[in-house]
């Protein structure tokens, strides 16, 4: 599957991530960068111009990338990268790298610096506490029903009696290739 995924866009944990995982298949993950928001080119959240490359555009500015939740993670995401040696694109890459399930970023580079850059962050490792940071700064609600079977045992509460009387079909065709 190919879709939007990066620190900045993060909905596709809602549905998307987990039936790939189900299913075995890769992800690979365009706009890694953020519209380039995820490179430390851009600081704070002043309106950006035309000189401000991507986020210069207007499509850009439409699609939402600009906002105070995201320039925070931006600024994290520079942190963490004077905090490792790396660069900032580097660390937004690397965190990628460590999703559950196959990830695969698909690089936007014009240059050959930047596909060199880029292709660093393979090198980049980062520590609990700082993929814990990034976590916490752009997790998205997962909303219902997520959210709502959260927690939930499988008591009979939320499905009833039926739960238990369904087949297993993958518990089943797990135990017959053994």
């Amino acid at each position: 599957m190919q879709l939007q995924y990066s620190l900045i866009e993060r909905t596709i944990e809602r549905e998307h991530l987990p039936m790939s995982r189900e299913l075995d298949l890769a992800v690979t993950a365009w706009g890694p960068l953020g519209s380039g928001l995820l490179t430390g080119k851009y600081s704070g959240i002043s309106q950006p111009t035309e000189e401000d490359g991507r986020l210069g555009h207007e499509s850009a500015r439409a699609g939402g990338f600009h906002t105070e939740r995201n320039v925070a993670i931006a600024e994290a995401v520079g942190e963490i990268a004077e905090e490792t040696g790396a660069t900032p694109a580097q660390v937004a890459i690397a965190w990628l790298l460590t999703r559950p399930g196959q990830v695969i970023p698909i690089v936007g580079a014009r240059k050959e610096s930047q596909l060199r850059d880029n292709l660093g962050a393979l090198d980049v490792e980062l520590t609990p506490e700082q993929l814990a940071r990034l976590e916490e700064l752009s997790r998205v609600d997962l909303g219902f029903p997520t959210e709502f079977l959260e927690g939930q045992k499988d008591d009979g509460e939320i499905f009833g009696e039926m739960y238990r009387q369904i087949d297993d079909h993958r518990a089943l065709a797990r135990s017959s290739s053994v």
